[in-house]
């Protein structure tokens, strides 16, 4: 018995002995596992690689000067960008060498007398100081309708002009019938340039006005020396028809 009891305190110590390695080798493995777990969602903080005790440390005044920095560093940037495109807008030049398209139509007699007229009025339009006539079609002399001997014709005259107050000279002085800007498609114009065209435009009407007025003038003229010499005749035929009658009664 006493044997027996000894193997059973001993196979009892085995197995507790047993028992206690399993769970140290279990509790290793817990701690492992929480390590672990630990390592895998802490968060990492740049701030300690960045960062070192030679850096300085920069606090909340230091950001603010640095951005203010960046933002007066931005803001010349830019207004050296805005002065050069302000300064290449106003040394641009006018637009030059715009091409166009006229049509200037005539009526009379004889046909052949049209296309000689054409021909010479385009002559004159090359023969202008900074106009190139690139090139020219004449159309053949056509009868007018409702009109008898009378025939009509145009031409179509492609110029080239230096500046745009060139194509209004043009304009004024042989009224085309048409215009067409064909190049290029936007024309700039400085003030200058407006002044130009305002002030021919202005001197042009101007000179309408003056003509209209002075033909107004004359034919009010006209309609009172009308009136007195039709005034003076009727008298004169009346004077005539007493003398006539007193005439005739004395010879009776």
């Amino acid at each position: 018995k006493e044997e027996t009891k000894e193997k059973e305190e001993e196979n009892t110590g085995e197995i507790t002995d047993e028992i206690e390695e399993q769970a140290r080798t279990d509790d290793i493995k817990t701690n492992e596992k929480k390590i672990l777990y630990n390592k895998t969602l802490s968060p990492i903080t740049l701030t300690k690689y960045i960062k070192s005790d030679d850096n300085l440390k920069l606090n909340k005044n230091d950001y603010a000067i640095y951005g203010f920095i960046v933002f007066c560093v931005l803001l010349a940037f830019l207004f050296i960008i805005k002065k050069g495109d302000i300064m290449k807008m106003n040394s641009t030049d006018e637009t030059s060498g715009i091409k166009a398209l006229l049509i200037i139509d005539v009526i009379g007699k004889p046909p052949e007398h049209l296309t000689e007229t054409l021909n010479n009025i385009i002559k004159k339009i090359d023969d202008e100081k900074g106009v190139d006539v690139i090139d020219k079609k004449l159309n053949e002399p056509t009868l007018m309708k409702d009109q008898k001997n009378f025939y009509t014709s145009f031409a179509e005259v492609e110029v080239e002009v230096e500046e745009i107050f060139g194509l209004i000279i043009l304009m004024f002085k042989y009224m085309p019938a048409h215009i067409e800007i064909l190049y290029p498609e936007l024309i700039a114009l400085t003030n200058n340039g407006w002044n130009d065209v305002l002030n021919e435009l202005t001197r042009r009407l101007h000179g309408y006005d003056e003509i209209a007025r002075i033909v107004n003038v004359e034919k009010s003229i006209l309609e009172k020396k009308i009136r007195e010499v039709l005034k003076d005749k009727s008298k004169t035929v009346k004077d005539k028809k007493v003398i006539k009658n007193k005439k005739t009664r004395k010879k009776k």
